[in-house]
């Protein structure tokens, strides 16, 4: 019997999005899925290491980089924000029922054998190079052409 194939794009960078994206390839994968993710435009720039210091970029890359958030804990919902409440309320209630917030979710994807795909014309258009991301996150990096071949004969969900 041939494993069962997942492929998820992840094109939004909003806090609830990407909980969606990762708690369903945690939870296919732990159904024995072959998953992966693709993340492309505004989800990528979650993955990124800020901790490490920036690379020179050209004026719209910055401007790119400047209107981004900064960290996963800086992710918005995408409605329902009310100024930063609904997100508090969101992530308090998470931790008072323990769900697991984005960070753990990423980690246990990886742990779990999720492959995670990062958009190299996403990087490119927005100034990032390989550099920039966590070299924790063991990330593959590729353009659309290599996510087809992984997606091949298998489903493939929007986000």
């Amino acid at each position: 019997m041939n494993q069962q194939k997942l492929s998820i794009i992840a094109f939004s960078g909003d806090l609830d999005k990407l909980l969606a994206t990762f708690v369903i390839a945690t939870g296919a994968a732990a159904s024995g899925c072959d998953v992966s993710v693709f993340t492309t435009f505004w989800a990528t720039p979650f993955l990124q290491s800020h901790s490490k210091p920036p690379h020179k970029k050209g004026i719209l890359e910055t401007l790119f980089g400047f209107l981004l958030p900064k960290s996963p804990q800086d992710l918005k919902l995408s409605r329902f924000h009310f100024l930063g409440f609904g997100t508090w309320a969101m992530k308090y209630l998470m931790k008072k029922k323990n769900i697991a917030d984005l960070e753990t979710l990423l980690v246990t994807a990886q742990d779990l054998g999720v492959k995670i795909n990062v958009c190299e014309m996403s990087m490119n258009l927005m100034g990032m190079e390989r550099s920039d991301f966590c070299e924790s996150h063991n990330l593959n990096f590729c353009g659309v052409a290599g996510f087809i071949q992984q997606a091949e004969n298998g489903q493939v969900i929007f986000i």
